[in-house]
């Protein structure tokens, strides 16, 4: 084990050469400096792993020090980039959520659902919300699970209410992990204690278009989730909810079936070891019963016990993930993975309001991954989209071409995407209009360069149509900005198509326009 912690730590070097000299030539690389953070971090175990090795007492003996968290300091220094420029951007919440760039509004929500509107109260002068009481916490995620994404939904008062911004924060995570390794196929999830909520399934088929299985081991709760899946049976056919027996020492392995597989598994964890630990913060009423709070032995002997499940399971998922509720965990975790020979580990920080919680993944599968930076965008060059954001950008270079070329290209590219255009030469413009439903998403570029003989599925037309707006500008020397845009009034479901109709667009363009 020596040698291969040897061997580790001298790779962790050589990679963190290598990001910094990408921060000297860029200072400002948001992907470079979480990069280093986690290198930096792993590194740090790596050397008290390689201590303790040589020295089974060395890491009572001295501490290594710990390097600045990478998301806090990424965070700060990207944040104060984007502030100047004049984005209004939470840095404490994944870019591709809607809580990133606008907070809830309590006032317009009141007015709207009168069920809420008994929570908000003024405070001086502005609506506020008392986060300490739990039919409040409770109400505001219906009322937001309705209003953002479309969502029926109720729970059992007593049960753990689903801090809404931290649970779509982490599907996005996952979301990042698997444009780094995924195996072919329709996206498949497991949600280990998916409880009443069961809101992880319910965002990820959503907003996702996922697949979910969820299971739990209080039948009350698999009751519950089976009610709020068949509330919404637009995404029924994607959720299967199941119960597994109370008792077992094991914690995945019950959970899958014979001979199946799956592209990640997730799970909120019981972070106690007893009920009265858990009531140690008086500023949230999220609530949660025993079974969702208390496991003997609290987090790490939960994650323990995961981290052997795994161990035997193997590539049956490929990327295995949780929460923590304490930073001190996660180290402990770190250490445990890195001794069953993990392939992979990643981790990052996620944030809820001034809570944070901590989320670390591993996969036996993924080798050659666990050093390369997260790319929090669909497409290289495209403004990393909000799941309802309505405005996206790509930069192209301009070369000698101009920006009516750049224009009939994307006229063409849309042509293919069943959308139909009236482009305005003297504005540097167009409107196209998109039919919503039914749009071949991915990527055209090679039938319209003429490579191979795949042919396009054929488009399912309909009534409802996408108004989409596109212009050009030249916004630096050498490049132009393709901004496309919909009306601000549209749902967030045909923001939603939006966003996937623009990323496969944008990648047809870059891929053609040389």
């Amino acid at each position: 084990m020596g040698l291969e912690v040897d061997d580790l730590i001298q790779e962790l070097k050589v990679n963190l050469d290598e990001v910094g000299q990408i921060l000297k030539e860029d200072p400002q690389n948001a992907d470079a400096l979480e990069m280093k953070g986690q290198l930096e971090g792993d590194l740090a175990d790596a050397l008290e792993m390689q201590k303790s090795v040589g020295d089974p007492d060395a890491s009572q003996k001295a501490d290594v020090e710990q390097p600045p968290d990478a998301a806090q300091a990424s965070a700060s220094t990207v944040g104060q980039k984007r502030r100047r420029e004049g984005h209004a951007h939470n840095q404490r919440i994944h870019p591709r959520s809607k809580y990133a760039y606008e907070q809830p509004d309590f006032q317009m929500l009141a007015d709207k659902y009168p069920s809420f509107a008994k929570f908000v109260k003024k405070k001086k002068g502005k609506p506020a919300l008392n986060f300490a009481n739990p039919q409040a916490a409770l109400e505001l995620t219906r009322v937001l699970l309705k209003e953002d994404f479309g969502l029926e939904w109720s729970m059992p008062v007593g049960m753990l209410v689903p801090p809404l911004t931290g649970r779509l924060n982490y599907l996005l995570w996952l979301e990042d992990l698997l444009g780094l390794s995924t195996p072919p196929g329709d996206v498949r999830g497991l949600d280990i204690g998916c409880g009443a909520n069961c809101v992880y399934p319910l965002l990820g088929a959503t907003a996702l278009e996922w697949e979910f299985v969820g299971v739990d081991i209080e039948e009350a709760a698999v009751e519950s989730a089976k009610k709020n899946v068949e509330m919404n049976p637009s995404i029924s056919h994607l959720i299967s909810i199941r119960h597994v027996a109370k008792g077992c020492k094991d914690i995945l392995k019950p959970a899958l079936e014979a001979n199946e597989r799956f592209h990640f598994s997730m799970c909120n964890p019981p972070f106690f070891a007893t009920m009265e630990e858990s009531g140690q913060n008086p500023n949230t009423a999220f609530g949660g019963t025993p079974t969702e709070m208390v496991y003997p032995g609290g987090e790490l002997a939960f994650l323990s016990q995961m981290i052997e499940d795994s161990v035997e399971l193997q590539g049956a998922v490929h990327w295995y993930s949780t929460l923590l509720g304490k930073k001190t965990t996660l180290k402990e975790v770190r250490n445990k993975l890195y001794s069953v020979g993990a392939k992979a580990i990643r981790t990052t920080e996620l944030f809820q309001g001034k809570t944070s919680r901590w989320a670390v993944a591993w996969s036996f599968v993924a080798k050659g991954t666990e050093n390369k930076p997260l790319r929090r965008q669909a497409v290289e060059g495209v403004q990393a989209a909000p799941i309802t954001i309505r405005t996206m950008c790509c930069e192209v270079k301009s070369g000698k071409k101009s920006a009516l070329d750049l224009l009939h290209m994307m006229e063409k590219i849309f042509g293919v995407h069943n959308g139909t255009c009236d482009l305005n030469a003297s504005t540097s413009a167009m409107k196209i209009t998109v039919p919503v439903e039914g749009i071949p998403l991915q990527s055209r570029a090679k039938k319209l360069k003429g490579k191979g003989t795949q042919q396009a599925a054929a488009p399912v037309m309909c009534t409802k149509q996408l108004e989409v707006s596109v212009r050009v500008s030249q916004e630096k020397s050498g490049f132009f900005t393709a901004t496309a845009s919909i009306a601000r009034e549209s749902s967030n479901a045909d923001a939603r198509g939006f966003s996937k109709l623009l990323n496969a667009v944008f990648e047809d363009l870059r891929m053609m326009w040389g």
